[in-house]
């Protein structure tokens, strides 16, 4: 019935909730429920798996309570992936009840249910008009925050700071920016070229790259991660570059991700 979570029964019998995971798991060390800890999502996604659940509301509430650290998975005895199992059940949530049911979500994960909400979420908001097309789902959610709050890119200025001053370099390299460095911490960004510059090394930032797509994959929309993978893939393909660097440690590693999201494999 649901395939997605169904393809995580091997991962599942893994978990021997030992119990282990209550002392590393941030959100259960805040609240102190079991059904926020990583062995109790575990159990609800079994428990979905074989048939005793459904998606109800408060299995999406349980199974968002959780901020994708992987300290979990780093301490488990077992080995378990507790990451993926998380992930995978947020793709089914996804899949079976669209995105609709995310905007609480987002409310209380971003503002603890205050309004005007601040501008973590106007950020969040930016991002997605920034960097999807006009038809994705997530439009259907906007506005997220009553209120539009612009953030300008850095790009142009990064591209034009990293085009001077370089001869003879050793490598060309493309600089992924992120979407945070860009709007938020320009100053980053501009250390970045900086230091590369001074180390002789050549530096291409493309102004047509889009946000590494971590957000939209930690909420389970794997199919717009993978939209805009696909899109950052062609935009350095272009640039002809050596390596990739970026500053911004969540999008290295989504980027590293990458081939796993649908569509992907040859990536």
């Amino acid at each position: 019935m649901y395939e997605l979570i169904n393809q995580l029964e091997d991962e599942i019998v893994k978990c021997v909730r030992c119990g282990v995971c209550r002392a590393h798991c941030p959100t259960f060390l805040a609240t102190n429920t079991e059904s926020a800890v990583s062995r109790g999502k575990v159990y609800l996604v079994d428990a979905v798996t074989k048939g005793e659940l459904d998606l109800t509301d408060e299995f999406v509430r349980d199974i968002y309570r959780c901020v994708n650290c992987r300290t979990v998975t780093v301490n488990c005895p077992t080995g378990v992936q507790v990451h993926d199992i998380i992930l995978q059940a947020r793709a089914q949530l996804v899949k079976s009840r669209g995105l609709s049911n995310l905007k609480d979500l987002i409310f209380d994960v971003s503002t603890n249910g205050d309004r005007p909400v601040d501008r973590h979420l106007a950020f969040f908001q930016e991002e997605i008009t920034r960097n999807l097309p006009s038809d994705n789902q997530w439009y259907k959610l906007l506005p997220l925050t009553g209120r539009k709050e612009k953030f300008s890119s850095s790009l142009e200025e990064l591209s034009e700071r990293a085009m001077s001053g370089v001869t003879g370099s050793r490598m060309r390299v493309g600089y992924f920016v992120g979407s945070a460095v860009d709007m938020l911490y320009p100053e980053i960004g501009r250390a970045v070229v900086d230091v590369l510059k001074a180390s002789n090394v050549e530096m291409v930032v493309p102004s047509d790259q889009k946000c590494s797509g971590y957000s939209f994959r930690t909420l389970g929309d794997f199919d717009t991660a993978a939209y805009i993978a696909r899109a950052n893939v062609e935009a350095f393909a272009r640039a002809n570059v050596d390596a990739i660097v970026t500053a911004d440690s969540s999008c290295a590693l989504e980027m590293k991700q990458n081939p796993k999201l649908p569509g992907n494999s040859e990536k």
